[in-house]
């Protein structure tokens, strides 16, 4: 998931620095193990553009889909339009009698 090289963390540096500041080295030790230890699941701007990459295309297919039933509901409309007004209009006209 993470890339080492952007999650790099140098445990002797940070103790020396916990150290420096007044820390027992113990101390400052456990806490910079912690501390990389933390670190190790965390994402990398990789692995969320690789995320989104992955979640656009998923949106894609599925407003691709949504966009083709749509297409066909609309279609089955118009034709179930065309068919009623073809039917009222000869109705109307053998009702008064124009139809053939």
């Amino acid at each position: 998931m993470a890339n080492a090289a952007a999650l790099e963390f140098d445990n002797l540096a940070a103790a020396r620095e916990l150290v420096a500041a007044g820390l027992a080295r113990q101390q400052a030790e456990a806490i910079a193990v912690t501390m990389r230890a933390g670190r190790a699941g965390l994402a990398t701007k990789a692995d969320l553009d690789s995320l989104e990459a992955r979640l656009n295309a998923r949106l894609d297919t599925t407003i691709s889909g949504l966009e083709t039933r749509m297409l066909r509901v609309a279609i089955a409309i118009v034709l179930a339009q065309t068919a009623l007004t073809a039917g009222l209009t000869f109705g109307l006209l053998k009702m008064f009698g124009g139809a053939p």
